[in-house]
């Protein structure tokens, strides 16, 4: 994989928030496991009951309606607008849902019919709607994508804000925005189409960027296990569980974003961790990527077990996480670094298996 990807995703999730960003298989499955994320990142954000319920109804229903609409597999046809993408962010000031997927031109006229009903309506005429909707059954043939929109327009405080852009004759990509506090003038379209593009480039299934929370990261994890779904399953988990360790060894030197990230390589999957650090330490860090790139890997496993005991001992090597990194990647491990200004590097490790 190409790790200036990584680093241009980094910059442009940058900020004071928490950002899950998933652009995998979309199982049905996942919705539960995005719950506990809502959980995991409000928990973090001191975020109350009614707005995590407020915000939980957003992400389930947003994710199903890229389960509802979207081509299976985006309509197999290349280019970025053909990706779809879920993005959920949380910050101390509000929470945001983003849904990028492809719509076909026969349910084009009804999805814009639904969100010019939207435009303008208080959340009483909201309400309104969704219960007529509701008596007279007029959810589309889809699951009831119309009446969705309207409860999330009700439950957010920010609305709505969308975008349709054609793609070809066939299809055109939608992108919803759903803003569930503050910011309420605050849309940026560009942006999100910018990420959808870095995310269809690098083939990326999912990444996260924020502070190395533990609860977080196992959400995450189990997400990606059941996109992972082959015989080589077992080693691409061990090598993304490995990037995490590695994640909680750098914690140990104080708190700092991450952005931890999966992307797919033909049949590979490549676990990739950017970070910022001061110039000095990615120097050292480059010395010891390389050195572990020229190590056997029967001297790697000894290592590892080595460091292993070291822990169950009470001691804190420092290197746990790298080996086990350097251990359950087939190909040495691949480092890339960026100069990020105030005498700071932006380093990208990644390990493929």
């Amino acid at each position: 994989m190409d790790l200036t990807l990584a680093h241009t995703l980094f910059q442009a999730l940058d900020g004071p928030r928490a950002c899950v960003i998933y652009s995998g298989e979309f199982h049905d499955t996942h919705t539960a496991r995005l719950i506990d994320l809502v959980e995991a990142l409000m928990d973090r954000h001191d975020g109350g009951k009614a707005a995590r319920s407020r915000l939980a109804y957003i992400v389930v229903e947003a994710y199903q309606n890229i389960i509802r609409h979207r081509p299976s597999p985006d309509g197999g046809k290349a280019g970025h607008l053909m990706r779809s993408m879920f993005m959920l962010t949380v910050d101390p000031e509000h929470q945001q849902v983003v849904a990028l997927n492809p719509v076909a031109a026969n349910d084009l006229a009804g999805l814009e019919l639904s969100l010019k009903a939207l435009k303008d309506k208080d959340p009483g005429q909201l309400k309104e709607m969704f219960l007529h909707g509701l008596q007279a059954k007029e959810g589309s043939v889809k699951g009831g994508a119309g009446l969705g929109l309207i409860e999330m327009a009700r439950r957010s405080s920010g609305g709505l804000r969308h975008e349709l852009v054609p793609v070809d004759g066939t299809y055109h990509s939608f992108c919803l925005q759903v803003v569930t506090a503050g910011q309420k003038g605050a849309s940026n379209m560009r942006h999100f189409r910018e990420v959808q593009e870095i995310i269809s480039k690098g083939d990326i299934l999912v990444a996260y960027r924020g502070k190395p929370v533990p609860e977080v990261l196992g959400h995450v994890l189990q997400m990606v296990e059941q996109d992972m779904g082959d015989a080589r399953s077992a080693s691409k988990r061990k090598a993304f569980l490995a990037a995490t360790q590695w994640i909680d060894d750098l914690a140990q030197q104080g708190p700092s974003d991450v952005l931890l990230m999966l992307a797919r390589s033909g049949r590979d999957l490549v676990t990739v961790i950017v970070v910022s650090m001061t110039a000095e330490h990615a120097r050292e860090l480059e010395q010891q990527v390389g050195a572990l790139g020229k190590v056997p890997k029967a001297v790697l496993l000894s290592r590892y077990r080595s460091s292993l005991r070291m822990r169950a001992e009470g001691q804190h090597p420092d290197d746990l996480g790298l080996l086990e990194m350097a251990v359950h990647s087939r190909p040495p491990l691949d480092l890339h670094m960026v100069e990020a200004g105030g005498g700071r590097v932006s380093v990208a490790i990644s390990a493929t298996a």
